[in-house]
């Protein structure tokens, strides 16, 4: 996914996101080109799947997930290349 989709997905900034993989928090880029990176869909999904916590869980308001739902229902980043 490219860093625009990580953002729409996450809500997070552009800063966070290299704040959080910095200190481990968030998941690594992987470089697919010379002055190009992306992040795998799978590291994402685990990612969101491990930050809702339990009392998150039953209220709804899991941070990382405040845009999500709607997002991935109706597959804003399937078809950009």
């Amino acid at each position: 996914m490219k860093l625009r989709d990580v953002i729409q997905v996450t809500s997070l900034s552009r800063s966070t996101i290299y704040r959080r993989m910095a200190d481990g928090s968030f998941p690594n880029a992987i470089r697919i080109g010379t002055n190009r990176i992306a992040w795998r869909q799978e590291d994402l999904s685990a990612w969101l799947a491990d930050c809702i916590a339990p009392s998150n869980v039953t209220t709804g308001d899991a941070p990382c997930l405040r845009k999500l739902r709607t997002q991935v229902s109706t597959g804003c980043c399937a078809s950009r290349s």
